[in-house]
């Protein structure tokens, strides 16, 4: 129903959107960035993806990633990455680079990724519940999936909040 499709939304939403802020945080765009402008463009990008009758569209992490660590800094990234996109989804084209092997781009992603999953330098400068929420939802994140840790973090936080939010008034 309705209920249970508007809640799924909103979460992969909210993960996605999780997700850009944390690739802005750590290697922020020379000119700034702007939540509302992220929100607008992967809005705009779905409406445009559920026209075209696609999934959809969400941030790449590791695409992100990929870019930090070559150099691209401007928007114009984003542009050429989409037209790059749409013009290896052709057919003709993806029967080209199907050879291609999985672990050669599991490599790609790895090496953007793994250093802050080695060691996430943010999650342990928490201290507190902060860090409690942290761990909690990043090992849900690897249990599970992105999500389904999303929702542990919320409850996780919940709890904290509400335990911390007594423990202030009593004092």
């Amino acid at each position: 129903g309705w209920a249970p499709a508007t809640a799924t939304v909103f979460a992969f939403a909210a993960v996605d959107f999780l997700a850009i802020i944390s690739v802005e945080d750590a290697a922020p765009p020379a000119g700034g960035w702007s939540p509302t402008r992220e929100m607008f463009g992967q809005g705009l990008a779905s409406v445009a993806s559920g026209v075209a009758g696609s999934g959809p569209v969400g941030g790449s992490l590791s695409r992100s990633l990929v870019a930090s660590l070559v150099g691209a800094s401007s928007p114009l990234t984003g542009l050429v990455c989409g037209i790059a996109t749409l013009c290896l989804a052709r057919p003709e084209v993806a029967a080209l680079l199907a050879p291609v092997p999985k672990a050669l781009l599991a490599a790609i992603v790895l090496a953007a990724v793994l250093p802050g999953v080695v060691r996430p330098k943010d999650v342990l400068k928490l201290r507190g519940g902060d860090s409690v929420v942290a761990w909690i939802t990043a090992l849900a994140s690897v249990a599970t999936d992105p999500t389904a840790g999303f929702a542990v973090g919320i409850v996780a936080f919940g709890l904290v909040w509400t335990l911390t939010g007594r423990r202030n008034k009593q004092e």
